[in-house]
């Protein structure tokens, strides 16, 4: 186990009159006693940046006239402002109390000044300020970001037995909180996790645990000690608050189809997943599928080495023979489907257009309680088949004449990294996803 080093702030002062601890004293909510300061998982773990903010004193004089008892309490700003645990040495007192004489700990750690170190134990004597001082008791509780030091001890002075009970209070300091996301994109789909998890990330350290969590639409999704679980289609903000500090995450919940026949957007009939072998469907919506050259039934792997579905080689200089729409024979869709238009791709992407990043890097188009879901699958490059995942292409069924280098060819959706639309291409030899629609 590593050692975890303190150093608190106590200032020691006698007087025949009168005698002033700047600590505290008895309190009936008592926190737990810390069972390993060192573990930064227990909520009521030591390890932090700590703020003074009182201290409370009985103190009890016994002499041979009678004994007098009194309780003061400190607030003063002459305490130390902030004490921080270090480890592996950089501080040389576990936990303990600063005096003019340096620093001491109650329980075995170090006494140390300018000139000398040496070991102070429980129900040890040592000198302070010119007086015998007897540590009768020394020990630490944390609870709700509160820390409390319990410092029983005693001393003669003048014929006197001098007691003091005292606790000295501290709350943690949080001067920032990070959530590892900012925005969680979950699909409501069969197979998909309904759940997602945030980690929040405090400086100094602070256990997480303390924080509390809220979402500003619970109808869309609930919020659980960083746990989100998605229950509608829709956006909420959850919102994560420890002490005066917030951080904040945007979530989005999407209602995503997987049914096998399809789903109605703008009315139109689209597949929920690209296609994959000719004739087929892939199995999941995130699912990449296979590639093919415009106009071509020859399916490409999305994987290297590289395989077709017929074994044929690469066609480099495939120009789609010529033809100015995706010809029947030609298609891959499943029975009763065809390769869309790019006026149906652009009426799809008119119904609504969401870019995400999980589960699966890609597109959601159409409304968020109906969708479909478009993976960036990458593509193949006309002239070597290498795969690339830069950018995305599904082909429409339709070419384009004029407005571009060469005058004409089949256009395509694009994605170039984090920009999507309708493009204008003219190479039909690279090799891109299809997504099909039916009449």
């Amino acid at each position: 186990m590593k050692k975890i080093f303190l150093s608190i702030g106590l200032l020691l002062t006698v007087s025949m009159a009168t005698v002033v601890f700047n600590a505290c004293g008895d309190d009936k909510d008592e926190p737990k006693e810390v069972t390993d300061p060192t573990d930064p998982s227990n909520p009521n773990t030591i390890l932090g940046t700590w703020k003074y903010v009182k201290s409370i004193t009985t103190t009890q004089v016994k002499a041979s006239n009678g004994t007098e008892e009194s309780t003061s309490e400190n607030v003063s700003s002459g305490k130390v402002s902030n004490m921080t645990l270090y480890e592996d040495g950089k501080v040389t007192a576990a936990y303990g109390v600063y005096t003019d004489n340096g620093t001491y700990t109650a329980k075995g750690s170090s006494f140390s000044t300018t000139t000398n170190t040496k070991t102070v134990a429980e129900g040890q004597t040592i000198t302070q300020n010119g007086q015998s001082v007897t540590v009768k008791s020394h020990t630490y509780s944390v609870k709700d970001d509160t820390l409390k030091i319990n410092l029983h001890t005693e001393f003669s002075a003048n014929g006197a037995t001098v007691t003091t009970k005292s606790v000295e209070v501290y709350t943690r300091v949080v001067e920032s909180i990070n959530l590892d996301e900012t925005k969680v994109n979950i699909f409501l789909s069969t197979g998909y996790p309904t759940e997602a998890t945030l980690e929040l990330s405090v400086t100094p350290f602070n256990p997480a645990d303390n924080a509390t969590w809220t979402s500003s639409n619970s109808s869309v999704a609930t919020i659980s000690k960083g746990t989100i679980k998605a229950l509608s289609a829709g956006k909420t903000t959850i919102t994560a608050n420890l002490k005066d500090k917030t951080a904040t995450c945007e979530v989005i919940v999407f209602k995503i189809s997987d049914d096998i026949n399809g789903v109605v957007i703008n009315g139109k009939r689209w597949a929920t997943r690209n296609v994959d072998y000719p004739g087929t469907f892939a199995d999941k919506i995130t699912d990449y599928g296979k590639y093919y050259q415009w106009n071509s039934k020859i399916a490409w792997i999305d994987t290297d080495p590289m395989t077709s579905s017929d074994g044929s080689a690469w066609k480099s200089g495939w120009r789609g023979n010529n033809a100015s729409s995706w010809q029947p024979d030609s298609d891959p869709s499943p029975a009763g489907w065809r390769v869309a238009t790019k006026e149906e791709w652009e009426s799809l992407f008119n119904a609504g257009c969401e870019r995400v990043d999980t589960p699966v890097k890609g597109t959601v188009l159409g409304s968020l309680d109906n969708g479909i879901f478009l993976p960036e699958a990458g593509y193949r490059f006309a002239l070597n088949s290498s795969l690339s995942r830069e950018r995305t292409y599904y082909w429409t069924a339709t070419t384009e004449i004029g407005g571009n280098l060469y005058g004409g060819g089949p256009s395509k959706i694009t994605y170039y990294f984090d920009a999507y639309g309708v493009d204008y291409y003219n190479q039909p030899q690279n090799a891109g996803s299809v997504r099909c629609v039916k009449d």
